[in-house]
């Protein structure tokens, strides 16, 4: 997986699992095939990953994005000569963002009033540790146009970065599709057809934090533009709005379908299983 590995030995690998519904299976079939190629792997949880890390003391930690409040922790692992490696959580999902939309602008991102390049939203939360990416030991990339941007940006290097596209796309494969839809609850039938409705408004409905620290989080930490931030939340929490009409529209026009709502990780999804009392079984 990493090239830089000392192989001599039997390699003790930690895997981070940030959210467990969204990144579990995904990690497991990562674990196994380098579990396959001789080494042990650790499934840490994220919310135990300090303690956890030091008293398993791997040889390389393969974590789930490099930001900003990893620095201190990465570094630390670094100092004790813990291999790091990157397998990210958004990969180059990203939108384009205004030039506006960032404070402190480096020379590529200059308030012109025109629209950033999309995967220059990732520098906003990026380490700005040149020294911390520069040993990272790999970085598994989702696709070429985010390597080719990574590294015109000299964010990484070419000799740093592997495309292996996300895990969570290994279930599209035949055999790993059907088990996961075997252990689907909301499966029942291998001929039924699913309506997936995937929400993604974590600013404007938080799991883990009010509305106003989510803002808050954006602006101090990321360095995001507090205008810019509040109209993106108003902007979500119309969205929100609508889709939850929309889904009940859907369950009325089409009482027999199995409408799946699934709720971004980070997003509380009280207000989805109120919605939706009246017309799903599962909310």
């Amino acid at each position: 997986m990493c090239s830089n590995i000392n192989n001599k030995k039997q390699q003790r690998i930690a895997l981070l699992v940030d959210n467990p519904q969204r990144d579990l299976p995904g990690l497991c079939l990562v674990a196994r095939a380098i579990a396959r190629k001789g080494a042990i792997c650790f499934l840490v949880p994220m919310n135990l990953r300090t303690s956890e890390i030091w008293a398993l003391a791997p040889d390389l930690v393969l974590i789930n994005h490099l930001r900003t409040i990893y620095e201190n922790w990465v570094e630390e692992l670094l100092k004790a000569n813990i291999l790091i490696g990157i397998l990210d959580t958004e990969g180059n999902v990203f939108g384009t963002v205004p030039s506006n939309a960032i404070i402190n602008k480096t020379k590529s991102s200059q308030s012109t009033g025109k629209r950033l390049p999309a995967l220059e939203q990732h520098a906003l939360s990026m380490t700005r540790n040149p020294e911390i990416r520069r040993q990272v030991a790999c970085y598994c990339v989702w696709t070429p146009s985010f390597a080719d941007y990574a590294n015109k940006a000299r964010w990484y290097e070419n000799k740093q970065m592997f495309i292996t596209g996300t895990p969570r796309a290994d279930f599209y494969s035949p055999c790993w599709h059907k088990a996961s839809l075997r252990i689907s609850p909301h499966f029942t039938r291998e001929s039924e057809k699913i309506i997936l409705v995937a929400t993604n408004f974590p600013l404007a409905n938080p799991r883990f934090a009010t509305p106003k620290k989510e803002v808050k989080n954006l602006t101090s930490l990321y360095n995001y533009d507090a205008d810019f931030v509040r109209k993106c939340e108003s902007t979500q929490l119309n969205a929100l709005k609508g889709l939850i009409e929309l889904v009940t529209q859907l369950s009325d026009a089409f009482p027999d379908q199995t409408i799946v709502c699934r709720p971004h990780p980070f997003e509380n999804d009280n207000i989805y299983i109120e919605s939706f009392k009246s017309c799903f079984h599962n909310a």
